[in-house]
């Protein structure tokens, strides 16, 4: 089913000495592409939850979210989707970088890049304008995680 649903994503911002985690894509569609570790929230899973669960699934990593930076917008003209990507900023608490079994056909390199190699690659290099999540981290424009409200309803 596609067309005209409203899709969201959650991932992470997680520096270290200067430099961002990265992952970079093998799958068709976007192969090749750096990308900040993120995906899919599913079916009754909050948005907090979602980005510590697609960071350990992609990169091996246990997370604390720290910090909210943005949410994107996205307008899909290929399957006629909205897409709303929220990015956290994350300290690592545990794990180490593995490719994770759930990912081998998804993720062909997972590397620390620092702030010169970022902000020089081009745009396209990038999977959607995550290059501006990452502008922003540089720039210290992080909100506080309390910004954004989780809650479920009964």
């Amino acid at each position: 089913m596609s067309g005209n649903l409203f899709k969201a994503s959650a991932g992470t911002v997680i520096m270290d000495q200067g430099k961002i985690l990265m992952v970079q894509e093998a799958k068709a569609s976007v192969h090749g592409k750096w990308s900040l570790p993120s995906g899919h929230v599913e079916i009754n899973e909050n948005i907090l939850d979602a980005a510590v669960r697609e960071t350990k699934e992609e990169t091996g990593l246990d997370v604390k979210l720290t910090g909210f930076v943005a949410t994107q917008c996205l307008y899909n003209r290929k399957d006629g989707n909205h897409y709303f990507c929220f990015f956290f900023t994350a300290e690592v608490t545990g794990g180490e970088i593995a490719l994770n079994k759930i990912v081998e056909n998804e993720i062909m390199a997972i590397e620390f890049l620092g702030k010169e190699r970022l902000l020089g690659m081009e745009d396209k290099i990038f999977r959607g304008k995550q290059k501006e999540i990452i502008k922003k981290v540089f720039a210290g424009k992080v909100l506080p995680l309390d910004v954004v409200e989780n809650y479920s309803m009964k």
